[in-house]
């Protein structure tokens, strides 16, 4: 299937997406798939590295350098995806982050109140692959 999107096509030429690695923390196999499929959608030379947990996610960050770190709110283990933004954004705030969640926007931006001036990127499940792809371009132009 041809591409026709003017960034991701802008990403490629100009050699932004090559040599890029993206960490997903995703405990649902189910989106694998998915996800996968999206982005390497974008440039098949980026590298794409799965988590389950926030214990596997802070180990990958620490042994690779990361573009983008997706990851869900809901994961295996006693922390969750705030918790392992929170752990990027002390150690790791150059790399942008999008969290995906099923939460409600309302609900997702509640978390965050008082706390904090800055929130993720976030993604609703479900989602259509383009708004992922939008989401994913826009973190990725701010990396490159």
């Amino acid at each position: 299937m041809l591409d026709t999107s003017l960034w991701t096509f802008y990403l490629a030429a100009a050699g932004k997406t090559k040599g890029m690695s993206v960490l997903v923390v995703e405990d649902d196999l189910f989106m694998k798939p998915i996800l996968m499929r999206i982005l390497q959608s974008l440039d098949e030379t980026i590298k794409v590295y799965w988590a389950v947990s926030v214990d596997e996610a802070k180990e990958a960050l620490s042994e690779g350098a990361f573009s983008l770190v997706i990851a869900d709110y809901f994961l295996l283990g006693q922390d969750n995806g705030l918790d392992l933004w929170k752990h990027c954004q002390d150690k790791f705030s150059d790399i942008p982050f999008v969290m995906v969640s099923g939460l409600e926007p309302d609900v997702f931006r509640k978390l965050f109140a008082g706390k904090t001036d800055e929130i993720p990127r976030f993604l609703q499940k479900p989602f259509y692959p383009k708004q992922c792809r939008a989401l994913v371009e826009d973190a990725l132009s701010k990396a490159a």
